[in-house]
C-alpha cells in the first residue's frame, strides 16, 4: 500500500481511481485463479479418495487425476468469479469505505501470497479479510 500511494501520490483523484478500476480487473481475475488453485485442494481430495475407494483409480496406488484438478481448479474460479461480487460488497462497501486503490492493493497482496505461499496453511477468505482489513487500516491510519 505505501509503494502504491508513493507511486502515485502526484496524480489526481480521479485518474488514481479509474486507473485502479481497471487494475482490478486484472487483481480480480488473478485472485479468482488463485483461490481455484489453493482451495480446490480440499474439493480434489475428496473426490480422490471417492474414486479410489470405489477402486476407480485402476490399482492400489492412490493419486489425483489430472481431470479431477483441472475441473475443480476451473469450478471454484468461476464461482469466485461469479459470485464474488457478493463478498465484495459486504466487505469492500457495506463494512469499510474502500477506493480502487484499496481494492486492487488487496487483492493483488491477497493473489502473490495465494500463489507464492502454496501449501501453506491459508484459506482464500483468511487471506482477503487480513489484506482488506490492513487496507483499511492503512487508509484510516
Amino acid at each position: 500500500m505505501t509503494l502504491t500511494i508513493y507511486l502515485v501520490k502526484n496524480f489526481p483523484t480521479y485518474k488514481i481511481n479509474g486507473i485502479f478500476k481497471g487494475l482490478q480487473l486484472l487483481s480480480s481475475a488473478l485472485f479468482s485463479l488463485g483461490h481455484g488453485t489453493n482451495d480446490a485442494q480440499k474439493t480434489m481430495g475428496i473426490i480422490a479418495v471417492v474414486l479410489y475407494s470405489n477402486g476407480m483409480l485402476g490399482g492400489k496406488e492412490f493419486y489425483v487425476p489430472q481431470w479431477v484438478a483441472i475441473s475443480c481448479h476451473v469450478a471454484i474460479a468461476l464461482g469466485t468469479l461469479a459470485w464474488g461480487w457478493k463478498v465484495v460488497q459486504t466487505m469492500g462497501v457495506n463494512l469499510t469505505d474502500l477506493k480502487p486503490m484499496h481494492g486492487f492493493v488487496a487483492e493483488t497482496s491477497g493473489a502473490i501470497s495465494l500463489f507464492f505461499f502454496f501449501g501453506a496453511r491459508d484459506t482464500c477468505k483468511h487471506n482477503t479479510y487480513y489484506c482488506w482489513f490492513y487496507s483499511w487500516c492503512w487508509y484510516h491510519a
